[in-house]
């Protein structure tokens, strides 16, 4: 109970009345770094470090699936997976954001040309392989829409849309 009141003090003054005297408290967030100091926007070590593991784990599974892409269809591709994101996160009560068909045009030829990486990613993301009739769909139901997850693919789409210009 006392720690929770110190805690309490430390968050409205910006100090603690209890300071250790050899370390300062420092803020989870203050160590994360910046996007534009590392290849990654969030570094897989400061993750690991504060006990983000599964963060960490996501992410490389995140960059060895945007890796296996073919080079030639991997920028196209994850054009389309930026917007498919960033639509999701944008309007996430619109269900023709959270649904996107296997043989829409632009899907088809852009995203999953780009190989089995492509599927890879979206599955990372939350979407759910379904058929529908005789169509493929991918889905991003209720259960599986994490925004924490989605704005992280964002961003590692949005790096790695950086490397290509």
């Amino acid at each position: 109970e006392d720690v929770a009141k110190d805690v309490t003090k430390a968050t409205e003054s910006g100090v603690s009345e209890e300071e250790p005297a050899t370390e300062a408290p420092v803020s989870p967030c203050s160590e994360l770094p910046s996007a534009s100091h590392a290849s990654l926007p969030l570094d897989l070590a400061d993750l690991e470090a504060q006990g983000l593991d599964g963060a960490a784990v996501w992410m490389q599974r995140f960059e060895s699936a945007l890796q296996t892409m073919d080079s030639k269809c991997r920028a196209p591709a994850v054009e389309i997976l930026l917007k498919l994101v960033s639509n999701a996160i944008q309007k996430p009560g619109e269900a023709k954001f959270r649904r996107v068909r296997a043989e829409n045009p632009a899907v088809r030829s852009k995203l999953l040309a780009a190989g089995p990486g492509a599927e890879a990613l979206l599955t990372l993301l939350g979407f759910e392989v379904t058929t529908e009739g005789m169509e493929r769909v991918f889905v991003l139901s209720d259960q599986c829409f994490d925004v924490v997850r989605l704005r992280m693919g964002q961003e590692l789409l949005e790096v790695e849309i950086g490397k290509t210009k």
